[in-house]
């Protein structure tokens, strides 16, 4: 190729262009034959197409069942998982396999390299809602024939998933025979006992079977690769150039003796059977055929020749000594004897016939190969029967009687004159009665001449030639199922040598280009024509002359062409030698894919996302997107200032959760784009609703009490992505901050409890303490010497104390909820209120180091209510009130205990409503609500006697411990 216009180009061999057409198609099934083309369908079935279709979707293997099933091509047998489809592989056979994608325990790719692993090369086709472009590649890499998106109209749907069967099956009936070809061709020529060869136009060696190798004296087939034939391989070379010739003059010889010489000089005789070859537009290419060493023959036909000519020599010295008759006939039976021992010793059969055509010598080899022994044919003419089934003449009766313008009668087409004995004849012809399925035989008929020249006898001498006419027909054979797949391939294929002219271009070429293979073979015009720029084809030229200089091939080397019509195409490129001579190659095969088509869709899908990522990136609203993998694709600026989390941080993991969990946790937006609605309870009980506004969207509220200093209150949506076809390719999840708008609500719920809970204090109980007091006061006017004045006034003055605890409380409860709950050290609560109050010899302890709980600020009055409580009720027996800590199941349990008198079992349903104990009864009250505004449940537990237990359960995210401050 000229570093002008001739760049060597690539095959870039994809799973989706598998479908290429094929000659002919067979469809095995254990080794039976099924024709697959034609009516029903596109089919004619000896027999119905047995599909196994694996999917966990029970409704749509019972929709695809009855949709493949019509027409009665098809017989559909079902399953729900991968790991059923192999238990069932072990005892049953199909002829494909249509499998899902996203299944539990295996999916269908993993399904299908169990299948390739144990060397099943079952069609397999994977039809799955699943439509992402590294999915798609992994398939067809892992031995996938077709990915087939669900979605759309079912019918048109199924009607392709039929289509893709049987291209598949069709493929693997194609592939199974080019394999099958191919073994039984590289059989032919590794095994065969003759030669077979094949040179270029150049009269260059590019293949030969491995016999060639001991034949012509050589170590291996890569000494003879390139080396060209008639320098090298002729004994003399001038013979080459008349076999040439006669090639030329009738397109094939047969028969042919040549003389070669081994490696080492020494000559070889051979007879070789030859003819041009064309590629599949007619091309001429070269010269193959076979040929067989004849030089032990030549030897034993010198020996019959000398043989020949001692007879004569005896036969003159006869005729010179005829007077001495006696001495005469000894001598002529002394020549006969060692006639017949050269002929009976003779390897190649033959027989001897005298002027009347009787047989004088049949031996031993033709005896061996024809089956009739000497004995039962000499002094006969039934030489015939060792090739005919009636009785005709052979060619050395022919010649015997001299009737040699008969042989045509006879041989047409089938003979010719020997180019080594004068007078003799050679032909080549099939005997069907001969041996089991019949022989063909190159067969020689020599006449016998006296010393005055007349015609004596005859003989013939026979070639079994069966083995070289058989692997001649197998390669002829070979090589028009190798044109016909090329011819229609539908990749661009080219051959061409390494000068760039092409000497193959085939039907795919010629659609793609738009050149036809008439305008460009024979030349290396095509070029400039697809590459009119001329620098840029300078630059293709240079890097692939480097990359092929380097590595002898050329894989996925992408240019831009002009097609015949102006079209600008892209096509992708792959590009070996066939053929070496040393240091350079000989020849190259070319195979390119037009992706014209695949860069435009990727190139407008492209545009797309990127507006979209505009769109979502600009957008006020903070929101995320992930792709069907749960990777996040998106991330907006609004979610950064939001959450605090950079883009970069999360874009690409599955890490979205760190922007409101302090723990992996599934988002609402990854139940979503898994399709699993069924898990929304789970995570967000009693929480979400489905979105009216959005089909297929659900809404939910939620607090995320790690989310901002004081936690925060988030109403989000997530809702699902489709493709064109309906399949759910990821989700998006928008959020919008009520926390704000839940104090609001909470801090009107909390006023309006509490205003009631005071209007019920200051009506009701103050009122009726009021009423005591006045009545005490009124009793003690009316009796001002009464010596009862002095219970009277004790009365008044519990009666103050107990306006003065309720008012303090009315205090505290107003407090209650006003301020945002924040984090507050246990420990450090408990010793606030052990400093406070005075507990005399009463020891208090805790064992809560560390341990933070999300509460309301009142939540030390907690404390003080239940170490006042233990103070009072707790008794003589009361020496110790200790706090813990506990982690649970639920969360983090605080418990107070202490070793006092204990509760009564009646008491502990009603110790934490209001009014009940024996002074305002408002204490426990208090505090059950306090905690209740973080979630925090406190209950009563032991008998009397024991102590008194009370346990705080804080649910989770509601506590930490220090050291997890964020």
């Amino acid at each position: 190729m000229s570093s002008n216009h001739n760049p060597i180009h690539n095959l870039h061999k994809e799973k989706e262009h598998r479908d290429r057409r094929t000659a002919r198609s067979t469809v095995h099934d254990n080794s039976a034959k099924r024709g697959v083309a034609g009516d029903r369908e596109g089919y004619i079935m000896a027999d119905v197409i047995r599909i196994l279709y694996v999917d966990d979707e029970l409704g749509l293997l019972e929709l695809g069942k009855l949709f493949l099933e019509v027409g009665g091509v098809f017989a559909v047998d079902t399953l729900s998982s991968a790991q059923k489809a192999l238990n069932r592989l072990d005892t049953a056979s199909y002829d494909a396999i249509i499998s899902d994608y996203m299944m539990p325990e295996m999916d269908g790719i993993q399904f299908l390299k169990a299948l390739r692993a144990a060397g099943n090369p079952i069609p397999f086709i994977i039809f799955t809602g699943k439509g992402r472009e590294e999915v798609v590649i992994n398939a067809l890499n892992s031995g996938a024939d077709f990915y087939l998106q669900k979605g759309g109209d079912p019918t048109s749907q199924f009607a392709e998933l039929k289509n893709y069967i049987g291209k598949a099956i069709r493929q693997k009936s194609a592939d199974e025979a080019l394999k099958v070809s191919e073994i039984k061709y590289r059989d032919i020529l590794e095994n065969i006992q003759d030669v077979y060869y094949r040179c270029n136009t150049e009269g260059n060696l590019i293949l030969a079977s491995p016999s060639m190798v001991s034949v012509l004296g050589y170590d291996s087939l890569s000494e003879l690769y390139g080396k060209n034939i008639a320098r090298t391989f002729y004994h003399n070379p001038e013979q080459r150039t008349q076999f040439i010739s006669d090639i030329n003059r009738s397109g094939s010889v047969t028969n042919y003796e040549v003389t070669l010489k081994k490696r080492d000089g020494t000559p070889v005789f051979v007879l070789t059977s030859s003819h041009k070859y064309y590629d599949q537009s007619g091309n001429f290419q070269g010269i193959e055929g076979i040929f067989r060493d004849i030089t032990e023959r030549k030897k034993a036909e010198n020996e019959l020749r000398a043989a020949y000519e001692q007879l004569s020599a005896f036969d003159e010295e006869m005729q010179a000594q005829f007077v001495e008759l006696k001495y005469g006939q000894e001598a002529l039976r002394t020549s006969e004897k060692k006639l017949q021992g050269i002929v009976q010793g003779s390897p190649i059969p033959q027989f001897v016939i005298d002027k009347d055509h009787r047989v004088i010598s049949w031996n031993s080899a033709l005896e061996r190969y024809s089956g009739v022994k000497a004995d039962e044919v000499l002094g006969t003419s039934q030489q015939w029967r060792a090739f005919y089934t009636q009785e005709r003449p052979c060619m050395a009766d022919l010649l015997v009687d001299g009737t040699v313008d008969t042989i045509p009668g006879w041989y047409a087409g089938k003979y010719s004159k020997s180019r080594y004995v004068e007078g003799a004849y050679e032909a080549t012809d099939f005997f069907k009665n001969m041996g089991a399925n019949g022989i063909w035989l190159y067969f020689t008929a020599s006449a016998l001449r006296d010393s005055q020249g007349n015609i004596i006898g005859a003989v013939e001498t026979l070639e079994d030639i069966t083995d070289i006419k058989k692997a001649e027909e197998e390669i002829q054979s070979m090589s028009r199922f190798q044109q016909g797949i090329i011819a229609n391939a539908n990749v661009w294929l080219m051959a061409l040598d390494n000068q760039g002219t092409i000497l193959l271009w085939n039907n795919a070429a010629e659609e793609i280009s738009g050149y036809s293979a008439q305008e460009v073979v024979g030349n290396n015009r095509i070029w400039a024509l697809i590459y009119p720029d001329k620098e840029y084809r300078k630059t293709i030229t240079r890097i692939l002359i480097q990359i092929i200089s380097e590595r002898k091939f050329l894989q996925n080397f992408e240019t831009t062409i002009h097609t015949k019509s102006g079209d600008k195409k892209t096509i992708l490129w792959n590009t070996r030698g066939i053929g070496e001579d040393e240091d350079r190659m000989v020849n190259f095969v070319a195979i390119g894919i037009d992706i014209t088509k695949s860069i435009l869709a990727e190139r407008a899908l492209r545009d797309s996302e990127n507006k979209l990522s505009a769109i979502v990136r600009s957008s006020p609203i903070p929101q995320f997107v992930i792709d069907q993998d749960h990777k996040v694709i998106q991330w907006n600026e609004a979610l950064e200032k939001y959450s605090g989390i950079r883009a970069q941080e999360v874009l690409g993991t599955s890490q979205q959760w760190r922007a409101f969990y302090p723990q992996e946790r599934p988002c609402m937006a990854d139940l979503l784009a898994e399709g699993q609605i069924e898990k929304i309870p789970q995570w967000y009980s009693g929480k979400y609703t489905k979105s009216p506004l959005i089909e297929g969207a659900y809404e939910a509220t939620d607090f995320f009490p790690h989310m901002s200093k004081s936690g925060t209150w988030l109403h989000f949506t997530a809702a699902p992505i489709r493709d064109v076809k309906g399949a759910v390719i990821g989700a998006v999840e928008t959020l919008e901050d009520i926390t704000e708008r839940k104090n609001s609500e909470e801090g009107l719920y909390q006023a309006n409890k509490k205003l009631n809970l005071l209007n019920s204090i200051t009506r009701h109980d103050m009122l009726n303490q009021l009423v005591s007091l006045q009545g005490y006061l009124q009793l003690s006017r009316a009796q001002p010497q009464s010596a009862d004045i002095g219970g009277y006034l004790e009365k008044c003055s519990r009666v103050a104390d107990t306006l003065e605890r309720q008012i303090s409380f009315t205090r505290d409860y107003q407090d209650l909820g006003v301020k945002t709950p924040d984090w507050q050290n246990v420990k450090g609560v408990v010793k606030k209120n052990t400093d406070t109050i005075s507990a005399g010899d009463i020891r208090i302890t805790d064992d809560c180091a560390g341990v933070e709980v999300y509460a309301d600020p009142l939540f030390e009055k907690v404390f003080y209510n239940l170490i006042d409580n233990a103070l009072k009720y707790g008794g003589k027996t009361l020496t110790t009130i200790r706090f813990s800590c506990h982690e649970s199941d639920k969360g983090l349990s605080i418990v107070c205990e202490d070793d006092g008198e204990g509760l009564c079992p009646e008491d502990k349903t009603h110790l934490f409503e209001q009014g009940f104990g024996k002074n305002t009864g408002l204490g426990l009250f208090l505090s059950r609500e306090i905690l209740s505004i973080t979630g925090i449940t406190i209950t009563a537990d032991d008998m009397p006697g024991t102590g008194a237990r009370f346990e705080m359960t804080v649910p989770k995210g509601a506590w930490r411990n220090a050291g997890e401050r964020g």
